[in-house]
């Protein structure tokens, strides 16, 4: 779960740069005008396009949280470039402060991430601070784009580090490479010469210093990932068990239910967002 002031610092940068966009609110002052929807469009179209957008913005926020906090890098500049070139805000007339403004957000998303991802405080504020005055003295769009990019790695890099540098140089191989190639069919063998290490070695020592199997491992993050697209998409459960990694639906829905105590649809519909869900636009057609 996302802190509470995180989410309010969200909302409110993502509902803005929404408005901004849509042409709502002036990007030069406060003030409202009425929205003249294009020929042949309705109020309420552009009205649900816009909520639509502040969801999906929401979907690519959780989405980079979930990736720092398991210090997935791939996962993360991945979700940056769904964004659409990672400024899906981008239009004419849009300052660099705006754009340098919304880097500050996602950076703040990133840092609350890292520390649920077990990055001692110290190292957060030294990321964070580097990034702030880095963001501000970025004189183009260009660099501002990859600065962002390059945050997302160290932050994810950062969570990889701290979170298994207890454990044995094996064990820390095996963990990074269960968080890259989760999405994959896994054998031992195939892990175990990623590494190199001799299987048997290497699933001993791994259940003794994490107390569980590499694939009790391998299950436990393929459902956090699965729980984010169930959160924050409309993808069919099917498609969701695949996309994580499960061989089968059957494999992923017992799986599910053995964590969460009820079934995937279940557990769907009590948490998905309801944000907008009392807004006549955001209803579907």
């Amino acid at each position: 779960m996302i802190p509470l002031n995180h989410r309010l610092l969200s909302v409110t940068s993502s509902l803005m740069f929404t408005l901004l966009k849509s042409g709502i609110i002036s990007g030069r002052s406060t003030e409202v005008y009425n929205v003249q929807p294009a020929s042949g469009f309705s109020k309420k179209y552009v009205q649900k396009q816009t909520l639509r957008n502040i969801q999906n913005q929401y979907a690519t926020e959780d989405k980079i949280h979930c990736a720092v906090q398991h210090g997935n890098t791939q996962m993360a500049l991945q979700a940056l470039a769904d964004t659409g070139n990672r400024f899906e805000y981008r239009s004419d007339g849009y300052s660099l402060w705006h754009m340098q403004h919304m880097a500050s957000v996602l950076g703040t998303i990133m840092r609350v991430a890292a520390r649920e991802g077990g990055v001692p405080p110290q190292k957060i504020h030294e990321i964070s601070e580097r990034y702030f005055f880095q963001i501000h003295r970025c004189r183009n769009e260009g660099a501002l784009e990859d600065l962002i990019s390059q945050m997302a790695k160290d932050y994810c890099h950062a969570v990889q580090y701290h979170k298994i540098a207890s454990y044995s140089p094996i064990v820390q191989a095996v963990m990074s490479y269960l968080h890259v190639h989760y999405m994959q069919t896994l054998n031992l063998s195939q892990i175990a010469d990623s590494i190199p290490c001799h299987p048997n070695y290497m699933c001993q020592l791994f259940k003794k210093e994490i107390n569980m199997t590499i694939f009790q491992q391998l299950t436990e993050i393929r459902l956090d990932y699965a729980y984010v697209e169930l959160k924050n998409t409309s993808l069919p459960i099917t498609e969701i068990a695949y996309l994580v990694g499960f061989d089968s639906y059957g494999q992923f829905s017992a799986a599910f239910k053995k964590k969460y105590g009820c079934s995937c649809s279940q557990w769907r519909k009590g948490h998905t967002s309801t944000l907008f869900s009392d807004a006549p636009a955001a209803q579907a057609e």
